[in-house]
């Protein structure tokens, strides 16, 4: 069956959250009088897809406004993400719309029309020798894998010349769950329900596995409702991460460290009990005495010991190891303790991307001459597999390199024939990112590029596979029984997912389609040790210095490299933009010459060398530099390419830590980072407070009243003026109808940039590129503050930092023009067309958050797309900074207006507060007295404001972090 996104389009209708994507008929303006079906001029409809920017695969909705993705969101109830996404996630969009997306297919160098190129690729292929062909892909699972290994059939090729490489693939989870609980796989994990998380240099909060599912979790921990109180939560590894910033211990150790605690703790719990798993674990641990791990790592035994009785005391501990070691540490801990946190019955997706063996046989196959076709679809392996490998050189003994990308990269430019692919918003897929969690990928927005005629709308990987089969003299449609992949998919939905037929399956198809998947229950499986552990040897060790590769919160393994959102987001620890850093401590660095940051260092290692900027803080363990993996590309696009260092041309295969020389080259570079200071300078910008004294503290009144005790907090009402209060200027002002406020709560504030970007694509805030960063010039509205405190309980603080919207605002009575006014409902609003830009405002906001437009900022075709009608694209010279998302404000109270109601709690979400995974950010009426952020406002004992003494009366209410001893 052949469906094209019109005919199906016309076959369904859509709803809330719609059932297809845009077609064709967006080219063309629409008429006033007769509109096309289903499509009404103005109104957004959302469709249901899901994410493939990483293997977590979250559900995501997409917003379509006539034909054009305009932003992307969590999707509600969706089993991962439940409607939350992360910042790549966010930056989707900017993809989809990349300047440099390929157009046309290029065959030897030579541009050239699509049936051209396809049958040109097709004689090739027909004339490679049986068995002869392999494909490489990033991780998939569902409709591809099935299809792919049909297409290799038709080749006379095995399986096994399939490899789904992920640079990252976190083999060593499934190695472990193999070895030491006879599970082969990464299982589901559920922090929400832990009351105690260890991290064996897991980066859960910052890029491991599944951060939005893992963001959620940690947010239920953290809230100090829940029953029995707040989980706690503790990290060892060499880099203080965003895991280990949030954490309420954390202890920074060498390499294989971690694991080596986790296995001396293992060993301490499995002395203290009896049967044959406390038997199998003495055996396998023998080497990791308290006294031998104590000497190797600098924890005390008293510490272990420590660490034993908390994980053993927990009603339901949960233990994340992420390298080998860490990864047999936590696998024993969690069959050892029986925790019911680690679920076996489900495996993580993850868990199929081929072993580094199987990536070394086919690459040793294409070096040795076996390999006469490859096709590469979704992945970069020239730039991101190791120099042993030697990947590159084998590729070019392959005659025939066919590769299907939509951005040109470095395996792209190494390939024979390029055949440009649809971005996943743009065509039919389908993930499951867990046992049992059937996402569907849809069409969400119509093709970005100026195909050429001959070229299909959209052609998606499987389409482009079955059409080189074809075109190689294959009985396509025997064998996939099918002209197209959307009729393949739809076959196995029938068969393998839904296992329906005649209308019932059409149901369920609608049904799957609208909700983004198909999400079957499973039964919890609690895992239990194997009884024959393989003894466990002590690491070697560095013996000298350590260079870690860590995959970026913001870039991941480099694949997000080309979107200026996520290289102009400041890093969430060292704040550089554009650019990758070697971190260390200031003793490592005194030791190598090194005296400041941005002093230029040489690293080399066997497996090559590299030179960039230092960065020097206290995050990081002694004897090690880290270096994060995502830049240093050299064909990647204008954005990419020449930017940083690739961490990957320094490892070995599936390593993430590798011994290396350090030493200055004597040169300097200034890095760019937009934050002016690392410290608070005792401004108390943002506070803690234990949790044994919460409620207790002894505060200053300044000014504070209305019922609010001793906090430094005065409500952004009327009733927060006092007549005879010296430090009022002003009169109150009643607000009519509703007064917006916002509470953040900095014990669930991760500092990930999800709500940065956005709040960037929400509302068309544009990039400036590194030169104006530097200059001071940035636009975001909504920043990460992170500020390093000599604490050991909370040595780094987040903070976001957006307009306050104060009810006494700074801003307003200097502007000569009225451009910033209060508006009825309490927000500091901004009017554009009177704004001539004397920057009054911006010197006058003690938050410096108003942003300046000093030039015509461009947003390049056809990113220009992407920009959101309903949001005014400011022009040079104008002062712009956080609405509190005043058009979604506005959509809701239409709709509810229509509707004869009032607005409910809840229902305005500004793009921050909506996509914020661990729900830090809580947006309502304070006139409404049953809101949560009023409850929340006026009764929680951490609410503060920023700033207090200058009586600005803001509406961004922040909570304390909590301290847990």
């Amino acid at each position: 069956m052949s469906m094209t996104r019109r005919s199906w389009i016309a076959t369904v209708t859509g709803g809330a959250i719609g059932l297809g994507a845009a077609y064709s008929a967006f080219d063309k303006l629409i008429p006033a009088v007769i509109t096309p079906e289903h499509i009404v001029p103005g109104i957004a409809t959302w469709y249901a897809t899901t994410c493939r920017q990483c293997p977590a695969g979250c559900g995501m909705l997409v917003r379509n406004r006539e034909g054009r993705a305009l932003k992307c969101e969590g999707l509600p109830g969706h089993p991962v993400s439940d409607g939350k996404l992360c910042v790549r996630g966010q930056a989707s969009v900017q993809g989809a719309y990349h300047p440099e997306r390929l157009k046309s297919p290029v065959v030897h160098s030579q541009s050239m029309g699509w049936a051209t190129a396809i049958q040109t690729a097709g004689d090739a292929l027909s004339k490679v020798k049986r068995g002869r062909v392999a494909v490489i892909t990033d991780v998939q699972a569902g409709s591809m894998v099935s299809l792919i290994t049909s297409w290799l059939d038709l080749f006379g090729a095995d399986v096994d010349r399939y490899v789904r490489y992920e640079p990252v693939s976190l083999h060593e989870q499934v190695e472990a769950g193999a070895g030491i609980l006879d599970r082969p796989y990464i299982p589901h994990y559920d922090m929400g329900s832990s009351d105690f998380v260890l991290s064996l240099d897991a980066d859960f909060l910052g890029w491991w596995l599944s951060p939005v599912g893992f963001g959620r979790q940690f947010g239920q921990m953290r809230d100090l409702d829940r029953k029995g109180g707040p989980a706690r939560l503790e990290f060892i590894g060499p880099r203080m991460s965003n895991t280990g910033a949030m954490a309420d211990r954390r202890h920074l150790v060498a390499p294989d460290m971690a694991g080596a605690i986790g296995l001396a703790v293992a060993r301490i719990i499995a002395g203290r009990r009896k049967g044959a798993g406390s038997d199998a674990v003495l055996a396998a641990t023998k080497a990791f005495t308290a006294d031998a791990v104590s000497a190797a790592s600098g924890l005390t035994p008293s510490e272990l010991e420590r660490l034993a009785d908390s994980l053993a005391k927990a009603k339901a501990p949960l233990v994340l190891g992420h390298g080998d070691l860490e990864a047999k540490a936590a696998a024993m801990l969690n069959g050892l303790l029986g925790t019911r946190c680690a679920d076996y019955s489900r495996a993580h997706t993850l868990s199929r991307a081929s072993t580094p063996d199987e990536l070394a046989e086919l690459v040793d196959d294409m070096d040795g001459g076996k390999i006469d076709a490859v096709v590469i679809a979704g992945t970069n392996p020239v730039y991101s597999a190791s120099p042993e490998l030697r990947f590159g050189q084998a590729l070019s003994r392959v005659s025939t390199v066919i590769n299907l990308a939509n951005l040109p990269d470095e395996t792209a430019a190494a390939s024979t024939i390029q055949l440009p692919a649809a971005h996943p918003l743009e065509c039919w897929g389908d993930y499951e990112a867990a046992s049992g969690w059937h996402g569907m990928v849809q069409p969400t927005m119509m093709p970005v590029p100026d195909w050429p005629s001959d070229t299909p709308e959209a052609p998606s990987p499987g389409d482009v596979l079955i059409a080189l089969a074809e075109a190689a003299g294959k009985d396509a449609q025997r064998a996939f029984g099918t002209e197209g992949y959307y009729g393949y998919l739809r076959t196995y939905w029938q068969e393998e997912v839904l296992e329906l037929s005649g209308q019932e399956f059409e149901e369920a198809w609608r049904v799957s389609v609208q909700k983004g998947g198909h999400f079957k229950g499973r039964s919890a499986r609690v895992p239990s040790l194997r009884g024959d552990l393989d003894p466990i040897p002590f690491p070697e060790g560095a013996g000298g210095t350590a260079l870690v590769a860590s995959p970026s919160l913001l870039l991941y393994d480099g694949r997000e490299a080309a979107k200026p959102w996520l290289q102009e987001l400041p890093d969430p620890l060292t704040r550089t933009v554009w650019t990758s850093t070697l971190e260390m401590n200031a003793a490592t660095a005194s030791s190598k010459g090194i005296a400041r940051n941005g002093d230029v260092a040489r690293v080399t290692t066997q497996y090559g060398q590299v030179e960039g900027p230092a960065y020097v803080w206290e995050g990081i363990a002694d004897g090690v530099v880290v270096l994060q993996m995502g830049q240093g590309h050299r064909a990647h696009g204008d954005v990419a390419s020449g930017v940083g260092m690739n961490a990957f041309s320094l490892l070995p295969p599936a390593a993430y830590a590798v011994a290396a020389t350090v030493e200055a080259t004597g040169e300097h570079t200034e890095l760019v980072i937009p934050q002016g200071s690392d410290s608070q300078h005792d401004r108390g910008i943002v506070k803690t407070v234990a949790r044994s004294k919460i409620g207790h503290e002894e505060e200053g009144h300044h000014g504070g009243h209305g019922g609010h005790g001793g906090r430094s907090l005065t409500m952004p009402l009327p009733e927060g003026y006092w007549p005879e209060n010296k430090h009022d200027m002003y009169p109150p002002v009643e607000p009519v109808g509703h007064r917006w406020a916002m509470t953040i709560d900095l014990s669930k504030c991760t500092g990930c940039g999800a709500c940065a970007v956005a709040c960037q694509a929400e509302n068309n805030v544009a990039n400036v590129g590194i030169d104006e960063v530097e200059r001071g010039h940035e636009m975001h509205w909504l920043r990460i503050d992170r500020y390093f405190e000599p604490s050991e309980d909370t040595p780094v603080l987040f903070q976001p930092m957006l307009c306050q919207h104060c009810d006494q605002a700074p801003c307003e009575p200097v502007c000569p023009v009225f451009a910033a006014v209060h508006n009825e409902e309490g927000l500091n609003a901004q009017v554009y067309n009177r704004c001539v830009g004397t920057r009054y405002c911006a010197n006058n906001c003690p938050y410096k958050v108003r942003r300046f437009n000093w030039f015509e900022w461009e947003f390049k075709e056809p990113l220009n797309r992407q920009l959101n009608p309903d949001v005014t694209v400011r022009c040079r010279g104008v002062m712009e900074k956080c609405t509190f998302c005043i058009q979604r404000i506005r959509e809701v109270q239409y709709r509810a207006r229509a509707e004869d109601r009032p607005v409910r709690d809840g229902e305005v979400q500004p793009a921050c507060v909506q996509t914020c995974p661990t729900g830090a950010l809580v947006f309502g009426d304070l006139l409404n007295p049953e809101a949560r952020v009023t409850e929340v406002i006026r009764h929680d004992p951490r609410a503060y404001q920023v700033l207090h003494h200058f009586n600005t009366k803001p509406g961004v209410i922040y909570l304390k972090r909590v301290i847990q001893a």
